[in-house]
């Protein structure tokens, strides 16, 4: 063979590896999207299931002696004013029974703070989890308020000590677990939150319940830094959405210009005395006496907020920002967006593209310059077409990212 033709073989073989990774790349993206991995929504038709059974603030070693319950509520109510979320709301302790008989649309603070005080109850005796759910997956339907548009979603706060007056029925977690597979059948997901102070928690029944209908939705919490662990945990499993985490002190985060429904500040102080401030990019300040407040919580919500550079000055404590973004965009231009968000995102997807070029065309260019006894003139052909591939992975990231902002403009 040739030398001419060895170095044409090297030459072909090194471009189709090439194009080979950038397709790898392009369908990674893909694969995120259709694993779910990317399907976050910003709304949901959602109901709450909450267990008011006497073992979570009653006697001598409650399950949730600081109403923890609560405080969660109050930080999902949170997220929910400009999202489009259809909201419903089941108690339980003996029985079960439901705050409203079909879900509202929740858009404004005393939306929140109706479904917030609407737990605020006496503590039952019993803990009925199966009858609960059952009249929390009857709320979705069109003729009960849901939208078809939406995906569905209920959230189950509970210590999970499954006891009924009823004594052969105890132990016999089956019709909830039965209750759970139909959920997860109907598209329905089950979100657990398990309250466990004392240890006392039922944790295998519960995992099996978040394993059947939502494939390992769970989080258990016993003090307030595990539960904004968990519920950080929880928005980025379920909403897609911006969170920016903010420090005592001077702070900043950034609102996209384009596909922005609403800006949620939720202020976490520990005194009375803890203060903070937030400015906008055009200038306007908020401060505690615009918040509302929900359990410890202070809570702004901006709806369609100005783009651009927000700052936060926070004496003590801390807080989150969180931007709902419209959620009209399909899965793939989501997992792309999400990715190009992402510190540096672009960057280092594009040096990774050019990582095996760069080994491929040293290698290369060693073979075939071992088999010619030519200098490694070669190595400046292959260096080109390395060039040549991530300019064309620049441009068709930046066509993608230009369909994705058009998108958002449409319906803006």
């Amino acid at each position: 063979m040739a030398n001419r033709d060895v170095k044409r073989i090297l030459l072909l073989l090194f471009t189709v590896f090439l194009l080979l990774s950038f397709c790898g790349f392009v369908s990674s993206i893909t694969a995120l999207a259709s694993s779910g991995m990317w399907e976050l929504h910003t709304g949901y038709n959602v109901v709450f299931v909450m267990d008011t059974s006497g073992s979570l603030g009653l006697g001598t070693n409650p399950t949730d002696p600081n109403r923890l319950r609560e405080q969660g509520l109050g930080m999902i109510l949170s997220w929910l004013p400009g999202t489009n979320s259809r909201v419903g709301l089941v108690t339980f302790s003996t029985t079960a029974e439901v705050f409203e008989n079909n879900l509202r649309l929740v858009n404004s603070q005393s939306d929140v703070e109706d479904f917030y005080y609407a737990v605020q109850k006496p503590l039952g005796q019993y803990t009925n989890i199966t009858q609960a759910l059952d009249l929390a997956t009857g709320f979705f339907s069109t003729d009960r308020g849901m939208d078809p548009e939406l995906p569905n979603l209920i959230v189950l706060f509970t210590d999970g000590i499954l006891d009924l007056p009823v004594v052969r029925t105890q132990a016999d977690p089956s019709p909830m677990l039965k209750i759970a597979d139909d959920a997860k059948a109907n598209n329905i997901l089950i979100a657990t939150i398990a309250l466990n102070n004392n240890n006392t928690v039922d944790e295998d029944k519960l995992q099996i319940l978040s394993q059947i209908a939502s494939d390992g939705l769970y989080w258990k919490i016993t003090s307030s830094s595990e539960l904004t662990d968990a519920f950080n945990e929880m928005h980025d499993s379920l909403f897609y959405s911006e969170k920016h985490p903010l420090e005592a002190g001077e702070d900043w985060f950034s609102v996209p210009k384009y596909g922005a429904n609403s800006l949620t500040f939720t202020f976490f102080s520990d005194t009375p005395n803890d203060t903070f401030t937030l400015t906008s990019p055009d200038g306007t300040v908020y401060s505690e006496a615009d918040t509302y407040k929900l359990s410890g919580l202070s809570i702004i919500t901006i709806e369609k907020p100005p783009y651009g550079q927000w700052f936060s000055d926070i004496s003590s404590g801390n807080a989150i920002s969180t931007v709902a973004k419209q959620d009209n965009l399909s899965s793939w231009q989501k997992g792309l967006n999400t990715w190009l968000s992402m510190p540096l995102g672009l960057i280092v997807s594009g040096v990774v593209s050019l990582i095996p070029s760069i080994i491929t065309g040293v290698v290369g260019s060693a073979i075939s310059n071992k088999i010619t006894n030519k200098r490694p003139g070669g190595l400046i052909v292959f260096i080109f077409v390395a060039i040549f591939v991530f300019a064309f992975y620049i441009f068709c990231i930046a066509v993608l990212r230009i369909n994705i902002v058009k998108t958002l403009q449409i319906s803006s």
